[in-house]
């Protein structure tokens, strides 16, 4: 039997209701907002918000073929800046999975896969002078859950305005558990605007 990674009442949902084209896309921003694309893959996301409100984009995506499929389509756009690395809760280098929209260095053994870097999200955010983000897509297979928890500990998550989050199931031990701790704490600061489970769901600061 295959492991599903996504919720298929929630993922009808999301369909039905043209998520991609509505929900992901509309938020409270202009050209000067900050927005944070860790798991860029192909750029379509970042795209259609670069065109909707021309703001300052950075895209995280570590694996060499997608970065450069990136680079090619922001060319000479000096609104976005891409980074051939992931966004994570540690500095270190692993291996990932290469499995298109899928990959991930949880559904690799060994040293299979491609080896990419990862960079903490408080030193990048640190080392780029940048304070407050305006919204952050995490969308990293699996890690969602360290970095998440990263954030949290370091008591940073009201940094960011808003949160468009893609929980995994399955990937990682206890991923259930680990899910329901880190939205109880981001109630503390935020407010869950849509939620179609293990899809998509957004936080917005109160």
């Amino acid at each position: 039997m295959s492991i599903t990674y996504f919720d298929k009442e929630s993922l009808d949902r999301w369909f039905e209701d043209n998520g991609d084209k509505t929900y992901r896309i509309n938020y409270d921003l202009n050209e000067d907002s900050i927005v944070f694309d860790i798991g860029g893959y192909e750029g379509d996301w970042s795209s259609d918000i670069l065109e909707k409100y021309n703001c300052n984009i950075y895209i995280f995506e570590p694996v060499k073929e997608y970065f450069d499929i990136i680079i090619n389509k922001f060319k000479g756009n000096s609104k976005v800046r891409v980074f051939n690395f992931g966004i994570s809760n540690k500095n270190e280098e692993v291996y990932i999975s290469n499995s298109t929209a899928s990959s991930s260095i949880h559904l690799v053994t060994g040293y299979e896969g491609e080896k990419i870097i990862l960079k903490n999200i408080n030193d990048f955010m640190e080392s780029e002078s940048l304070v407050k983000i305006n919204l952050v897509k995490i969308n990293i297979e699996g890690s969602e859950y360290d970095l998440l928890d990263n954030i949290i500990k370091m008591n940073k998550q009201s940094n960011f305005l808003n949160l468009q989050i893609q929980f995994h199931k399955n990937i990682i031990p206890d991923w259930d558990n680990r899910r329901n701790i880190i939205r109880d704490e981001l109630y503390n600061t935020h407010e869950l605007t849509y939620d179609y489970s293990f899809v998509w769901e957004n936080w917005k600061i109160r």
